[in-house]
């Protein structure tokens, strides 16, 4: 039985994947692309000694005056040592650090590592020539097709980059975070349901006369103080016992005293519906 190999032209490697050998399965999957991705690396400044045109390549200066001035140290160091303040002053000289100037940075003085740059102005520089990930608002670098760590890891479980949510306004399909209802051209203002609550009321109460009004507001001022109706302790505000969802109205027959934890359990329920409730919980 022959082994299957790759697909790829002019590769004879043993086939790992959807026709690719281990190594282009691995480009296809980061890159996208089983080509040989092309990186840009950046221009290295000229070196720091004057009338070289080298690029640099470590402390500012290139690969050849690197060599000498290190060979050049090796040197002071393998010289016999000086007596009194000479040899003082010679051992303060090998003391110093290797790195001909500081960090490239303005105000920055600590010692360059690559580039010129030190560790933090690096790794800086390094993620500005990254780029970002292509989800809108997200300002993460790129792992991998576009996309952060994050945003890479949900499109290989779900198949999307972000969850998918359909707004309850215009119906169109939106990306979002957990229980989100709208889209940010949909997404209401803070009292927009408390808005919506009053004009229903208003609705419920358009078939009361201005005799069921007056009975009604008297009603509430006899009730003010009783316990509430659902468990018996001190009643802190005044229940609608159908709902207004419902077509519930301030009909004085509606209306009950309530204690703060029975109004926030009922919320909208029926009575029937908060029992039940009660009883499964």
């Amino acid at each position: 039985m022959t082994k299957r190999t790759c697909s790829v032209p002019g590769c004879e490697r043993i086939h790992y994947g959807r026709g690719w050998c281990s190594l282009h399965y691995a480009r296809w999957r980061i890159h996208g692309s089983t080509d040989k991705p092309v990186r840009k690396r950046p221009i290295a400044p000229p070196c720091d000694i004057e009338g070289c045109e080298q690029p640099s390549a470590d402390q500012g200066l290139c690969s050849v005056h690197w060599h000498e001035k290190r060979a050049q140290q090796s040197t002071a160091r393998q010289s016999p040592k000086r007596r009194g303040n000479s040899g003082r002053r010679l051992k303060a000289e090998l003391s110093e650090p290797k790195s001909g100037r500081p960090c490239c940075y303005e105000d920055c003085g600590k010692k360059p590592v690559a580039k010129g740059l030190c560790s933090w102005h690096y790794q800086i520089a390094r993620d500005a020539r990254q780029p970002v990930c292509s989800v809108e608002g997200c300002e993460t670098p790129e792992r991998a097709k576009g996309l952060c760590p994050n945003h890479y890891a949900y499109k290989r479980r779900h198949g999307v980059p972000t969850p998918q949510f359909i707004c309850e306004g215009c119906r169109k399909v939106f990306p979002g975070r957990a229980n989100t209802r709208h889209c940010v051209a949909c997404k209401p203002t803070p009292n927009f349901y408390a808005q919506e609550r009053k004009a229903r009321l208003a609705l419920n109460n358009s078939v009361m006369t201005v005799a069921d009004h007056e009975e009604s507001a008297a009603y509430r001022e006899i009730i003010k103080q009783d316990p509430c109706v659902y468990c018996g302790v001190t009643s802190v505000a005044i229940d609608h016992i159908t709902p207004i969802v419902d077509g519930g109205s301030d009909i004085w027959t509606n209306l009950a005293p309530v204690c703060k934890p029975c109004n926030s359990t009922k919320r909208s329920r029926s009575i029937l519906a908060l029992l039940l409730h009660r009883v499964a919980a």
